[in-house]
């Protein structure tokens, strides 16, 4: 193995990241402190490290990571393409738009509402963090319509009477525990913005 090729970065490439990460860092704020409808208190929380630390199993997810703190975990990444699938099989169900474009909308939400939700800085460039937030989003919601809505409600409603036939291979009784988790979730308005999209697209298509 020629070992020349894993030099350590040199000064000059690391003070570039540092100055890279130091705009959008300029930028996040500058988008926040430009939108005037982000008036929500913060939501999401990273836990201070003194209580993770005392008892990690009540604060830090061994299964499963929703949301950004916990998504780059490697203990947690053999779980990462099963959500996709669950994701993928939910956003199915709608038949309505494609995947990127309810990416590239809820980037929109990303560079300030979303951040703004958080009390740490997420260092996650927007297109990134709002396909996590689709995914996750999607999942959680399918996680939901499993345990946590009433099946009568989905089979009255035209656009989510599909997920009636959403089965419990979702969930186990670990997963639902530590979707509860304070450090892995995320924003509600997130799942509201794309059960509106959804639904919206569903609701055009029947139209024409």
């Amino acid at each position: 193995m020629d070992f020349d090729k894993f030099e350590p970065s040199s000064p000059t490439e690391e003070a570039n990241t540092g100055v890279s990460g130091r705009a959008s860092f300029v930028n996040t704020v500058t988008a926040i402190f430009n939108k005037d409808d982000i008036d929500g208190p913060i939501s999401m929380f990273k836990v201070p490290k003194p209580l993770t630390s005392a008892k990690p199993e009540a604060y830090v997810p061994q299964v499963i990571g929703l949301g950004p703190i916990h998504h780059w975990r490697i203990e947690l990444q053999h779980m990462q393409m099963y959500k996709v699938v669950e994701a993928k099989r939910i956003h199915k169900g709608f038949q309505s738009l494609k995947f990127e474009r309810l990416v590239k909308l809820l980037k929109q939400l990303v560079a300030s509402s979303v951040r703004a939700s958080y009390n740490i800085y997420l260092e996650i460039e927007d297109d990134v963090l709002a396909c996590i937030m689709a995914i996750d989003g999607l999942f959680l919601f399918g996680l939901l319509c499993c345990y946590g809505i009433d099946k009568e409600s989905l089979a009255n409603s035209s656009s989510l009477c599909h997920l009636v036939k959403s089965t419990g291979r979702l969930a186990q009784e670990t997963t639902i525990q530590e979707a509860m988790m304070l450090e892995n979730q995320i924003p509600i308005f997130v799942l509201k913005f794309i059960l509106i999209i959804e639904c919206w697209q569903v609701s055009q298509q029947k139209e024409i």
